[in-house]
């Protein structure tokens, strides 16, 4: 985080992979910076399809471009 807006998200994988010493740096390497939001008015389907998409658990979710949860 930066204030009000999200940098990046570490999930638990790459997190995990992290302390197996297989990469090597701080938290600002290890964290994904390309990653997908969702907005806080969205409908769960799409919500639901984009994490399909990522592979991924968790979604920023924002409201005005803010951080609203997870």
């Amino acid at each position: 985080m930066d204030q009000d807006r999200v940098l990046g998200i570490l999930t638990r994988s790459d997190l995990l992979v992290a302390l197996t010493g297989k990469t090597r740096g701080s938290r600002g390497v290890v964290m994904r910076r390309d990653f997908l939001t969702a907005d806080a008015s969205e409908m769960l389907e799409g919500i639901f399809q984009r994490l399909e998409q990522c592979n991924c658990h968790t979604l920023p979710v924002l409201q005005h471009g803010r951080l609203a949860g997870w």
